[in-house]
């Protein structure tokens, strides 16, 4: 029996948001995959500091209210969710999803 291994090679990383991308193929395999990582903690410890440092009010027009990764972003649009404002709004205000507030309260 012919064993079989993985070929992995990094393409891109993108400094900005944390995203690395990969080549991915097993030998053998006619088909190879691209895969997009993002370490997703600097923008949660982010977040952390923003909410603790930001008051609770909604006085005034514009608030920074969440830090989303752009993999995630790109599932919410892909859903639908990203693009109806109601559904997003319900969607921030989960309690799972607190992790990407920057401003505490609800939205």
């Amino acid at each position: 029996m012919a064993s079989r291994y993985q070929t992995t090679r990094l393409l891109e990383t993108n400094a900005c948001t944390g995203e690395r991308e990969f080549f991915v193929h097993e030998d053998g395999s006619k088909t190879a995959t691209i895969v997009n990582v993002q370490d997703r903690e600097p923008i949660l410890r982010l977040n952390q500091v923003n909410r603790n440092r930001r008051e609770d009010g909604w006085k005034g027009d514009l608030h920074h209210v969440a830090t989303i990764p752009m993999p995630l972003m790109f599932e919410l649009q892909k859903s639908g969710i990203a693009y109806d404002q109601e559904e997003f709004r319900k969607w921030l205000n989960l309690p799972e999803n607190q992790i990407f507030r920057s401003k505490p309260g609800r939205v």
